[in-house]
Formats: C-alpha cells, sequence, structure tokens
C-alpha cells in the first residue's frame, strides 16, 4: 500500500500528496489516488495541472491523469510565481515604508515637545 507524508490543499477537488518515496501525485476530495506519481506537481486550475516527469519535461494532466494540451505552461506558472513574490516584495516596501513614516511623525511630536518645554522654561525664567 502507498504511503503519503504529506497532502497540501484542494484546488479542483484535487490536493497534492507527497509519498514517502519522495515523489508526487494528487488525491480527490473523496480520498481516489491519481495512478500515477511525478518528480513535482503544481496544484490543479481549471481542470489540468503541470506535472514533472522523470525526463524533466513538464506537461498538463487532467483530472484523470490523462495528458493534455493547456495554455496554462511552466512558463505561466513561473510568470505567477514572479508576480506573487513581486506583489510580496510590494506590500513589505509599503509596510516598512509606513513604519518609517510613523516613526518620522512619532520623532517630530518629540520634537515638538521639547520646543514648546523650552519655550515655557524660558518664559517662566
Amino acid at each position: 500500500m502507498e504511503k503519503y507524508i504529506r497532502i497540501g490543499d484542494y484546488y479542483d477537488g484535487y490536493a497534492k500528496v507527497k509519498f514517502d518515496d519522495g515523489r508526487f501525485g494528487f488525491i480527490h476530495l473523496y480520498g481516489t489516488l491519481l495512478p500515477d506519481k511525478y518528480v513535482e506537481v503544481e496544484n490543479f486550475k481549471n481542470g489540468s495541472a503541470l506535472v514533472k516527469l522523470e525526463s524533466g519535461r513538464w506537461v498538463n494532466i487532467n483530472t484523470n491523469g490523462d495528458f493534455v494540451r493547456s495554455n496554462y505552461t511552466y512558463d505561466t506558472l513561473l510568470e505567477e510565481k514572479e508576480r506573487e513574490n513581486n506583489k510580496y516584495r510590494l506590500h513589505q516596501i509599503i509596510e516598512n515604508s509606513i513604519q518609517d513614516m510613523n516613526d518620522y511623525i512619532d520623532k517630530m511630536f518629540d520634537y515638538i515637545d521639547s520646543v514648546k518645554k523650552n519655550k515655557l522654561n524660558k518664559t517662566e525664567n
């Protein structure tokens, strides 16, 4: 009996599965495993998934495990991952910029408070 050591999230009714032999496959919501194993797999999207064969070639399969033609290619996958990485980096830059602005504002208020105290001290003397 094949043993799997990790199951991913479900997309289009299938989740990525990592088997104890290090290869990957898919399991359906109802527990049915697709019969083939691959070197690497990506999630199903619109009824097909990218899988990496032993030869190193990436191909698309459908939910039956059959090879299919698709507009979703390995290049598309890389572009999507790069977009996600860019969004994450931009989000980090924005968060850091907001924090820098908050720090600057705090310093300005501290400066204004110190100027007010100095003026009060001068008028009292």
